[in-house]
C-alpha cells in the first residue's frame, strides 16, 4: 500500500526541516568560537588617559592610567575614515565590519587629554580580530 500525498509532504517537509538544522549547526560548530555570529573581523580595545611617564623607575612610583570614556576614535583605510566610534565609560571601544584588511586606527582630539595617541596600522585576517588599546596623556 502506498503513502497518501499529505503524508509524503508531512515526510519531506520534516526531512527539510533536519536537513536545515544540520547544517546552521555545522555552521556554528566550525565558526571560530571568538567570532561573533555575521561578523568577518574586529578591532576592540580599551581607551586610557593618564599623565605622561617616560620612565617610572626613575620616579619610583607606576604611571596611574584610568578608562576614558567619550573618546572618538577612528577606524581607517588607505582612502580614508571607514568608521568612527565614541569608548563607551570604561573606556571600551570596537569596530566590527564584514571582511578583513589594514586599517589605521586614529584617536581624535579628547576634553582633558593634552596629546592624542599616535595612529597605529595594523592588519586584520578575514575572521580575525585584534586588541588595541589607546593612552591618551593627560594635561
Amino acid at each position: 500500500m502506498r503513502p497518501s500525498r499529505g503524508w509524503m509532504t508531512v515526510i519531506l517537509l520534516a526531512g527539510v526541516f533536519v536537513l536545515v538544522v544540520a547544517v546552521s549547526t555545522i555552521q556554528q560548530l566550525t565558526r571560530p568560537p571568538s567570532t561573533p555570529s555575521g561578523i568577518s573581523a574586529w578591532i576592540e580595545g580599551t581607551v586610557f588617559i593618564g599623565p605622561s611617564c617616560a620612565s617610572p623607575a626613575a620616579t619610583g612610583r607606576p604611571c596611574q592610567s584610568s578608562p576614558l570614556g567619550g573618546a572618538v576614535i577612528e577606524q581607517r583605510f588607505a582612502s580614508g575614515v571607514v568608521a568612527r566610534t565614541t569608548s563607551d565609560p570604561d573606556g571600551h571601544y570596537e569596530f566590527v565590519w564584514p571582511g578583513g584588511g589594514t586599517f589605521t586606527i586614529v584617536g581624535q582630539p579628547a576634553a582633558g587629554a593634552s596629546a592624542t595617541p599616535a595612529p597605529v596600522t595594523l592588519t586584520v585576517a578575514w575572521n580575525g580580530s585584534a586588541q588595541l588599546d589607546l593612552r591618551y596623556t593627560s594635561r
